[in-house]
């Protein structure tokens, strides 16, 4: 069967498995040369070149696959096979998944994939003749049932490992699992495309025989959501579309892709972007102010004089011998920092208040952290004390983090690992600092002169690929991607994001979307009922037709008399300390009064606990702990569409409007989740909320600052409320 394709590019409908985190080796049969230069019909391909950028090339060991022009794919005769380098796939007992298009001719056993031999096998896959397909390791495997694969047909062959647990799908589809498999022992040598080992390294057994179009393999276990787009992804790209489920969020729409942020991986504490020229506030020409983008609200103020010089188009802040001071800065000790900048004397510092963190790149230490009394410190390990590990007069971007133990989680200097030596202390627990940060100094002065573009602090330890995704983006950005090396996976294409979807949060409980009426059932305008698009089948409707809102052009309106629309336990979508709630939507009417759970609201619960109320001017968000507690956002007009934010976490309920600032009160868990969730109504009062609903998100935790401010950039992406976003908020230029 031939499949239909059009893929010849590195870059597949803007897609690129490398905006996945963990990307380990790509092989792509459309682009076996890795350049995007096409082979002709038959020929050999001794070299299969890894496009992940980890330089995991596959080199053929006996005979030689050849390429199919037809098929854009690699063909293998059954008496030749390929092996990747050792440690290239992930060892011991450790997490992996994998993603492979193959149509095997089924003509006996055959291995498609093989690691180590005998009972150091890391990871087998191996297709029956009957049609079946075992995954898994010695004496621990799942089988799916025979007739599952057919010869000389593509399939979609996707599995992990999720320590425990192995599970194998087919065309985004789960045919084996067991969740209790475990004890992996996987090997780094004897890595096997279409062939195994058995007995010796020397020996051939079972070769693959057939076509194998795509090979995309993770040291991680993919979660739901990555996994779907990689299927998407390759569906799409092989003509396999019709395979994949129905309800596949890929199925009808393709994958789609957009230029990384930072915001796209959690965590991030602090953002200054002296790109962004609305974060900078001016006297004259000297720059007196600079805004972080995180959420957090930091604010910089100048200590001397800064002013502005320019590099790749982008603004910079030249900050000669000055420094800038943030106050009430608060870090985690287990944090990752990356820095954009030039010094004349390579002895850049950001540290803080009496130098009780710093990072200082004229190595003398080079990473420093005290909490209570307790230090961990590192240098270079190759640079003397006191020798800059950065060249002087140079733009640079310098990678650091630390996430407990002896060792630095991350170090890379312009895209290249660097070690560490530990010179003091103790391998630290993670613990959260408040003190005033510096930029180009420490509290009592400057170590250089210096020029900055960017830095950002994530408050958790990031894997390598992350890192380098954030390295990637950087680097395009400032126009320093000569610095890298040709082994960084961003050299060249700058990282990308899957187009945004709130299914990325895992915590997603609820999704209404009046902009995808496929969600909605009608009789004539009348919502009989909503259609939860979170995959919880969490739907709303209404059986008595006189109660039921209305539907036109995108909205859901409920018309504050009688409309009101049931759903789940309330208990479903929230928890007693902690949910987080968006939306989106134009309030038409308001009560006259202040606060309160016995007036009109967006949703809320039969029992009276946890509602989004409405109120004179004002939402809010309402948590009944033994008393009624309410915290609430203004002005909110009756003319116009809104995004509120709101929520309950840390033993407090706050609100926003638009990304804003917060109002916060006070209030601890919620007493009980006992009744069920309504939309325009709360405590079963006869009150109506009237307004018109466009988009409402539930989500079941306190999301963190930088995952509430993506959900936030999509909707006023979507809805078209960016210019009500605060200049400081991560999306108010980005679009998802």
């Amino acid at each position: 069967m031939a499949l239909v394709t059009s893929a010849t590019s590195k870059l597949y409908s803007g897609f690129d498995p490398r905006t996945i985190p963990g990307c380990i080796v790509w092989l792509d049969g459309a682009d076996p040369n890795g350049d995007g230069t096409v082979p002709s019909n038959g020929a050999t391909i001794a070299s299969w070149k890894d496009k992940s950028g980890k330089g995991s090339h596959a080199t053929s060991q006996v005979g030689t696959p050849t390429y199919s022009a037809a098929s854009k794919c690699i063909y293998f005769n059954g008496s030749t096979y390929y092996k990747l380098p050792d440690g290239s796939i992930p060892t011991g007992n450790t997490a992996y998944s994998f993603y492979f298009v193959a149509a095997p001719t089924l003509a006996d056993y055959q291995w498609i994939f093989s690691s180590g031999y005998n009972d150091t096998r890391a990871i087998g896959l191996v297709f029956y003749p009957n049609g079946t397909l075992e995954h898994g390791w010695w004496t621990t495997n799942v089988r799916t049932s025979a007739g599952v694969f057919t010869a000389n047909q593509p399939a979609l062959i996707s599995g992990q490992y999720n320590v425990p647990g192995l599970y194998t799908y087919k065309n985004g589809t789960i045919v084996a699992s067991n969740a209790s498999s475990t004890n992996r022992n996987g090997a780094a040598a004897n890595i096997h495309i279409g062939n195994r080992m058995d007995g010796t390294p020397s020996s051939l057994v079972q070769q693959f025989a057939g076509n194998i179009y795509e090979i995309i393999l993770f040291d991680i276990t993919t979660p739901d959501y990555y996994r779907q787009q990689i299927e998407g992804y390759l569906a799409r790209k092989w003509g396999l579309v019709s395979s994949i489920p129905a309800t596949h969020p890929y199925r009808n729409i393709p994958l789609a892709t957009r230029p990384f942020t930072p915001l796209d991986i959690s965590g991030c504490a602090f953002w200054v972007d002296a790109a962004d020229t609305k974060t900078l506030t001016f006297s004259g020409s000297n720059v007196v102010g600079w805004a972080d983008k995180s959420g957090y609200g930091y604010t910089g103020s100048n200590n001397g004089t800064i002013t502005t010089t320019t590099l790749n188009g982008n603004t910079v802040l030249d900050f000669g011998s000055s420094r800038m001071t943030f106050s009430n800065y608060t870090q985690n000790v287990h944090s990752t920092t990356f820095i954009v900048a030039k010094c004349a004397t390579g002895n850049f510092m950001f540290s803080m208040l009496q130098y009780g963190f710093y990072i200082y790149l004229g190595n003398w230490d080079l990473y420093y952290f005290s909490a209570g009394g307790d230090i961990i410190q590192f240098k270079d390990s190759v640079n003397a004390n006191g020798t800059p590990v950065i060249p002087s007069n140079q733009y640079f971007v310098a990678t650091i983090g630390y996430g407990g133990g002896s060792n630095t989680s991350v170090y890379n200097v312009n895209g290249t690992a660097r070690s560490v030596t530990l010179t003091g202390g103790t391998p630290r627990p993670n613990v959260t600092i408040t003190n005033p940060i510096y930029i180009n100094g420490g509290s009592g002065n400057s170590f250089d002169s210096s020029q900055v573009c960017e830095i950002l602090v994530y408050n958790n330890p990031m894997t390598n690929s992350q890192a380098q995704q954030v390295e990637g983006y950087l680097t395009a950005k400032w126009g320093l991607r000569g610095n890298f090396p040709s082994s960084h996976p961003f050299k060249i294409v700058p990282p990308l994001a899957p187009a945004f979807s709130p299914l990325q949060i895992s915590s997603c409980r609820l999704w209404l979307d009046a902009a995808d009426p496929s969600t909605l059932t009608l009789s004539g305008s009348n919502v009989s009922q909503w259609n939860d698009k979170s995959g919880n089948g969490y739907n709303v409707s209404q059986a008595t037709s006189t109660l039921r809102p209305t539907y036109a052009s995108n909205t859901v309106t409920f018309d504050g008399t009688d409309d009101i629309m049931n759903g789940t336990s309330i208990s479903n979508l929230v928890t007693q300390s902690a949910y987080t709630t968006f939306f989106v939507g134009t309030i038409l009417t308001q009560p006259a009064g202040g606060a309160s759970y016995a007036g009109p609201a967006v949703w809320g619960d039969t029992d009276g606990y946890v509602s989004v109320y409405i109120a004179s001017n004002a939402m809010g968000i309402y948590n009944w702990n033994g008393s009624a507690q309410y915290a609430n956002v203004t002005p909110v007009s009756t003319s116009a569409r809104v995004l509120f934010t709101g929520g309950h976490s840390n033993n407090t309920i706050y609100a926003r409007l638009n990304g804003g600032t917060n109002t916060v009160t006070s209030s601890g868990n919620t007493d009980s989740l006992s009744g069920s969730f309504t939309l325009a109504n709360q405590y079963n009062r006869p009150e109506r909320g009237n307004f018109r609903l466009n988009e409402l998100l539930i989500f079941s935790n306190a999301l963190s600052q930088s995952d509430a401010q993506i959900v936030e950039g999509y909707l006023a992406t979507k809805w078209g409320l960016k210019g009500s976003l605060p200049s400081t908020h991560g999306f108010k230029t980005i679009t998802l």
